[in-house]
């Protein structure tokens, strides 16, 4: 039988661990989501603008000029969308489909 100074040496061990992989976890995690570079922002951007959006100009129709344009590039890059428009099929945050 283990002495009681052994069972608390293994459940701090135990509690370490766990708490040294759940560390782990929410660091790869955070990796996997890094913010996009201002190169994929600008490369976005430059899409949108082929598609039809002109950012600087001052439209009634904003938000649905926007969400257009962003379906056409979908479109042309081969995703789809679902109802809510959140798209299907696209690459991780942070990378830019071309």
């Amino acid at each position: 039988m283990s002495s009681p100074s052994e069972q608390t040496m293994k459940q701090t061990l135990f509690r370490t661990g766990v708490a040294l992989m759940m560390t782990c976890g929410f660091a790869l995690q955070a990796q996997a989501q890094e913010a996009p570079t201002r190169a994929q922002r600008v490369a976005e951007l430059a899409n949108l603008e082929q598609a039809g959006y002109n950012p600087t100009e001052s439209s009634p129709a904003y938000p649905s000029d926007l969400s257009a344009a962003e379906q056409k590039v979908a479109a042309r890059n081969g995703v789809t969308r679902v109802a809510d428009g959140a798209p299907v099929g696209t690459p991780p945050s942070g990378t830019v489909q071309r």
